[in-house]
This record gives C-alpha cells, structure tokens and sequence, in this order.
C-alpha cells in the first residue's frame, strides 16, 4: 500500500522557514563579553612646594667679654669710704631676669649718687670693629630701692687718646626689664664709653651691658 503525501505550499513555506530559524541559531557564536575599559587614573594633585625656611642669622660675637672695664668713682661725699665701682657684673654674661633681679653680682651701681653724670668705658687691647651696644638697666627703685633708669645715655669710641659720639639714628632706649639697643654707624677702635645721667631723685646702675 502506497501512502503519497501531498503538501500545500503554504505548509511547506511554514516548515522550511523553521528549518531555516533552528539552524541560524545553531550556527550563530555566541557574542564574546568583552572586558570593561581600565580606568584612567588622573595624577595627585600635589601642592606647591614650601620654600625652606632661612636659617637664623648668628648674633655676632659680644666683645664686652673680652674687654676690661672702667667705671667712674662714686662722689666721695656721698659715698664716704666706698667711692670705688666695679663694674665686672656688667659683662659677666649673666642674662638679667627683669630690672630688679637682685641675684649675687647680677648689676652695679652708682649709689647713693644722684644728678650727676657717670661714665663706664669697656678697652680692648686690640681694635675691634663694633655696630651695636645693648645696656640692661638696674631698677630697684619699685621695691623701695634708689636706683631707677638713667634720664639720658649716649655712647662714644675711642680715636687716639679723645672721645667721639658714634653716629646714629636711633634711640638711647631708657626702658626697664629689657635690653636697650643702639645701633651705629661701624666703627674700628680700642675703647667704648658710655656717658650716664642719673634723675634728681635716684641712682643708676647696669645689669649687663653688651657690645657687637
């Protein structure tokens, strides 16, 4: 027995296009996942670089240490048997704690001199060359003492065997619990003196006194 079949065209349209679908998806690859792109890393921001710090100019050397002192002598009235000063306290390199820091040779003074001018000269046997002095005050005049800050100072360097102001344009500082600094034009010599001006109603007297 023979069985014939008989399709119709549109059934056989039907049937070779699922054909056609089944083996594109049989021979289609699969698509290749792809990597995700590295990121691009933007550099640090870095700051401006900070410029290092100058070193501290080193002070120069204070010449009152290797120099001898000279004070003038009390008023002998006044002072009765202790006319003489000794002025080594002054450049023993003890910093003063205030004006009035009354620790063992800490200062001298003129006392009981007042109104008067004193002088106090430092003398080296070879010349320096200077700039600068600095006078620290006694004061001891707030704790029932007689010795307060002078009226007036000047400084002056030795030419040959005479005395010259130095030249300046600052100020002869008179101020308590402080180093009172002149600076001057330089000035190459044997000897510096200062010239003191005690109040009418006190006395003076020196911490510590430097010289550069």
């Amino acid at each position: 027995m023979r069985f014939h079949w008989r399709l119709s065209l549109p059934a056989l349209a039907l049937m070779l296009g699922s054909i056609s679908v089944t083996l594109s998806a049989q021979t289609t690859p699969s698509p290749t996942p792809t990597e995700p792109e590295p990121q691009k890393t933007q550099p640090a921001a870095t700051s401006p670089a900070t410029p290092a710090a100058e070193p501290d100019k080193p002070e120069e050397p204070n010449f009152a240490k290797t120099a001898k002192i000279t004070c003038s002598d009390k008023e002998s009235v006044r002072a009765k048997a202790r006319p003489q000063v000794n002025g080594r306290a002054a450049k023993d390199g003890r910093e003063p704690k205030s004006s009035h820091d009354n620790s063992p040779l800490s200062h001298f003074d003129w006392w009981p001199d007042r109104d008067v001018t004193h002088w106090c000269e430092y003398s080296w046997e070879e010349p320096v060359k200077i700039s600068q002095t600095q006078v620290y005050w006694w004061d001891d005049s707030q704790h029932g003492g007689g010795c307060k800050p002078p009226v007036s100072w000047k400084a002056l360097y030795k030419v040959g065997e005479e005395w010259k102001p130095v030249e300046t344009k600052g100020t002869f500082g008179v101020e308590d619990d402080k180093y009172n600094k002149v600076e001057f034009t330089p000035v190459e010599t044997r000897g510096l003196r200062l010239e003191i001006v005690a109040p009418k109603d006190g006395s003076v007297g020196i911490q510590e006194w430097k010289v550069r």
